[in-house]
């Protein structure tokens, strides 16, 4: 394998937590649809709530419900089948891996350490690790990525979900694979 370093999306890549978004969602009560939101996901909260024409003066109280929702269901999180099976592979075969997700980090930590506390990301980036406007669809995260473990692009490989984990990868000019099993 020509790559050294795989990067993996979170949320519809290693684990299905579409139903806690959804339910999530719902209990922000909002006029606007859980389809019109789960277009969108890929990019960080409050780019969501911008492009769906959320008020602002709205949004900390929107992602607190949101956030506490989804904290509160974690139990219901899943890994896809096998993710364990492709972690072990790529530790036996000594390719390293990390995660980027628009996910918050706390939510994120929450779930590496429930579900993968025996996995190795050398990396974990999320939205609060970067510059505000610099999450996805911008490459900001994966280059990050690429500088910290002092990887070239041409070495690393970036697995998403989404039309925005694409244009990350692009804008970062490494290889993609679209995991067609995502949202």
């Amino acid at each position: 394998m020509k790559y050294k370093h795989i990067c993996f999306d979170l949320d519809g890549v290693l684990i299905n937590s579409l139903p806690i978004m959804e339910f999530s969602w719902e209990k922000c009560n909002l006029e606007t649809s859980f389809l019109e939101y789960k277009q969108l996901i890929g990019i960080p909260f409050f780019d969501i709530l911008k492009k769906l024409k959320i008020e602002e003066k709205d949004w900390e109280e929107i992602k607190n419900i949101y956030d506490k929702t989804s904290s509160e269901e974690i139990d219901k999180i899943e890994k896809f089948e096998n993710v364990d099976k492709l972690f072990s592979f790529l530790d036996s075969e000594k390719i390293t891996y990390s995660l980027f997700t628009s996910k918050t980090k706390e939510r994120t930590n929450q779930i590496k350490y429930k579900l993968f506390k025996d996995s190795n990301f050398l990396e974990t980036i999320t939205p609060e690790d970067l510059d505000k406007n610099s999450g996805k669809p911008k490459g900001v995260g994966l280059k990050v990525i690429m500088k910290n473990l002092n990887y070239k692009q041409n070495e690393v490989l970036y697995v998403g979900d989404t039309y925005f984990d694409y244009l990350c990868s692009k804008d970062a000019d490494v290889d993609f694979i679209f995991a067609g099993w995502g949202y």
